[in-house]
């Protein structure tokens, strides 16, 4: 990207920001909504993890355990995509610099296995875009972290169901594929590429961001969800970024304050504690999982600090909870 427009979307998103900030008023009635929803949640006995930074019901997936330990790289072969949903934070003109993995460019496929083998990783994760628009060099990464790792390392990707056949699905299987992760809010919720999966995967997840002015439909979806044996519902807070800004402008949410590069989407997060206590109440066996940003955002950087800290810490050093180095 040429460095004056890079600078001068920056600029936008920020004047975005300051136009969107929540105001005192609406933090105060937000705060009385959430915590009176939190104190359900527990009557309910939801979960907790991540010193009460996650919220979820029944069990978490293996590879949600991997991202908690700070074990889990997610890799990007394409950042092309069959869909174009307003909410998606990815940034199509970043595809200069893949294959790319946990902040870092590779030169290959080799090159990763080490740097998986270097730093003990548990999980790998394949999105994008869309990654079974590049499905033979999919295919190739991940038989080839299967061969080199087994069961050591729990491998699964990030899909919108578009190019998901029975073929594709058989591929995946035989190349040593986990867990498949379907986002249905890309196609208005259908659930035919969900019901394909859990003939031929052994768990099938739905990952969806929770979006405001949703929630009946989502409620729905929970209990066909359950109907259909998935295995785990993943919630994502909605949040804006210099990717997607302009196309959330059209929308009249309330912004919070940046968390890392983003900005999460206040009503997005009450809108996931209501579907997590609504499958409480009801008691439903579908797990559910909230994932938000401030969790993604403050575990991945302790993850990534602990990794960087192995490659320069010297022997007197000691290292915090936090990630960061005591060095005196």
């Amino acid at each position: 990207m040429n460095p004056d427009h890079s600078a001068q979307a920056l600029s936008s998103f920020f004047g975005f920001l300051s136009q969107r900030q929540v105001t005192t008023a609406r933090a105060a009635d937000a705060n009385r909504i959430r915590d009176d929803l939190l104190k359900r949640l527990g009557r309910q006995g939801v979960r907790t993890a991540a010193n009460g930074s996650k919220l979820y019901s029944g069990e978490l997936s293996p590879g949600c355990q991997c991202c908690g330990a700070g074990t889990w790289s997610c890799a990007y072969l394409t950042k092309q995509c069959t869909a174009s949903c307003f909410f998606c934070p990815s940034d199509p003109g970043g595809a200069q610099d893949l294959p790319r993995a946990s902040r870092l460019s590779f030169p290959g496929l080799e090159a990763y296995v080490a740097f998986l083998r270097r730093f003990r990783f548990r999980g790998v994760s394949f999105s994008g875009g869309e990654p079974l628009l590049d499905f033979e060099p999919l295919l190739a990464w991940i038989s080839r972290i299967k061969a080199e790792f087994g069961a050591g390392i729990y491998v699964w990707i990030y899909t919108n169901g578009d190019l998901l056949d029975a073929d594709k699905l058989r591929a995946l299987r035989r190349a040593g594929l986990d867990e498949i992760r379907v986002n249905i809010r890309a196609r208005d919720y259908r659930l035919a590429p969900v019901e394909l999966a859990r003939a031929f995967i052994g768990t099938v997840t739905v990952e969806i961001p929770t979006i405001p002015g949703e929630y009946e439909i989502l409620k729905d979806r929970l209990l066909d969800l359950q109907r259909l044996g998935v295995d785990h519902l993943n919630l994502h807070q909605l949040f804006a970024n210099r990717a997607n800004f302009r196309s959330l402008a059209e929308r009249d949410y309330t912004l919070l304050p940046l968390v890392g590069t983003a900005s999460p989407v206040l009503e997005s997060e009450i809108v996931a504690l209501r579907l997590l206590l609504f499958g409480l109440e009801r008691g439903l066996d579908l797990p559910v999982n909230y994932c938000s940003l401030v969790y993604r955002t403050r575990y991945d950087d302790l993850a990534h600090r602990r990794r960087a800290a192995a490659l320069v810490e010297r022997g007197h050093d000691s290292l915090a909870g936090s990630g960061y180095i005591r060095r005196l």
